[in-house]
């Protein structure tokens, strides 16, 4: 930029020639006291060049996180054979190894736990729809849950940030909360759950729709075909259930297992022993924790097998439960029916091949769209949960 020359203009006449001339002489001194002031810094703004553009190197290649240490079989009396799995097998009934206690740090995580060899969390954001006509995708390990016991039975709210599922060794089982920040993140932040873990073995936690009643099964006692379920409430999300009270119009001399509540609260499903092999039962609420009296879902139980895990999604017509019968690829295999009205019956149900493994496989939620189902399997030498997603 440039400036332009100053003048000083005299405001009254000057009175002689000596005044007349010192004047003169100011003002050619004040203008070259400018041209030469202004030149340089006209100068001086012309020499100042913008800096050279610093180029940003790109990052190095992702670093890519390093395969887990492969899980090694539980040695806490998970048993070996699994040719012909029972409910005993998932969660037992006695407790002859009742001595068992939960690790010093039961509760940590992935960061310093083992978990099998190249697994990996799948998350998938809850918004997103899929194609309902294509199978699921290959299982994948919630990591972020493994801990250095086994872990099972994650039921979840409908938005799918929050659930609660059960830890422990053999005999010595928790019910225990966790929660994520959005669908793209890992679930965390596992917490034990207070007042209803009072039993021997706390198991297969369901909560309603709005996480303020939550049934679950207990073995209070240590007896064999000693599991019932129970009932527990809360007056809102922040505040602790309630202690369990058994279901009493459900209780009978056998075994009440794996309870799935509804999540509008409207009906219960849940497997029992009560026929001799496990069959599913369902059951319509009559609120506060009162029951209708169950009826088989005879249309899917089938007599020489085993029937447990009742999963159903929200508006509870379409099922997914676990089964030994034929037609599986070994142990208990995950199974998918559907029926188009609550007053109808479900349909001849169909292997999902490819959630299914060579060990035991048990489904535990089916988001409403039908879109991810979890599920929990000892594929690994141990109880852990897994996700399986159909593409969009």
């Amino acid at each position: 930029m440039h400036f332009g020359h100053i003048f000083l203009v005299p405001t009254r006449p000057l009175e002689n020639d000596l005044a007349r001339a010192a004047a003169i002489g100011l003002l050619l001194s004040l203008s070259q006291c400018s041209l030469l002031s202004l030149d340089s810094l006209n100068e001086a703004d012309e020499a100042i060049e913008p800096p050279d553009a610093v180029a940003i190197e790109p990052p190095d290649a992702a670093i890519e996180p390093p395969d887990a240490a492969a899980m090694s079989p539980s040695d806490s009396g998970w048993p070996e054979d699994r040719t012909a799995p029972s409910e005993v097998d998932v969660a037992p009934q006695s407790v002859s190894d009742g001595a068992a206690t939960l690790p010093v740090d039961a509760k940590a995580r992935a960061s310093d736990a083992s978990a099998p060899t190249g697994a990996a969390d799948a998350f998938v954001d809850a918004g997103g729809a899929c194609d309902g006509t294509k199978p699921f995708g290959v299982p994948a390990l919630l990591t972020s849950l493994v801990s250095s016991s086994r872990e099972a039975g994650l039921h979840l709210l409908p938005d799918e940030l929050s659930g609660f599922f059960w830890e422990g060794p053999l005999g010595a089982t928790e019910l225990f909360s966790t929660s994520r920040a959005d669908h793209a993140s890992a679930f965390g932040d596992v917490t034990l759950l207070k007042n209803v873990n009072a039993g021997v073995a706390q198991y297969d936690p369901s909560a309603s729709g709005d996480g303020l009643s939550l049934v679950f099964r207990m073995n209070a006692t240590g007896a064999s075909n000693g599991d019932d379920l129970y009932w527990s409430s809360r007056t809102s999300l922040a505040s602790d259930f309630s202690k369990g009270t058994p279901i009493s119009d459900l209780d009978t001399s056998f075994s009440e297992v794996q309870p799935f509540l509804v999540p509008d609260g409207s009906s219960l499903y849940y497997a029992s022993n009560a026929a001799g092999n496990y069959d599913i039962y369902r059951t319509q609420s009559a609120g506060n924790g009162s029951f209708a009296a169950p009826t088989p879902v005879a249309e899917i139980n089938e007599a020489a097998s085993v029937n447990q895990n009742p999963t159903v999604t929200a508006d509870d017509l379409t099922m997914v439960f676990s089964s030994t019968r034929t037609g599986g690829q070994s142990g208990q295999d995950v199974w998918i029916t559907t029926r188009p009205s609550r007053e109808s019956s479900f349909a001849a149900p169909t292997n999902l091949a490819e959630v299914n493994s060579s060990s035991n496989d048990y489904p535990s939620w089916l988001s409403a769209d039908g879109c991810r189902l979890y599920l929990y399997s000892d594929r690994s030498g141990t109880l852990h949960v897994y996700e399986a997603t159909r593409p969009l």
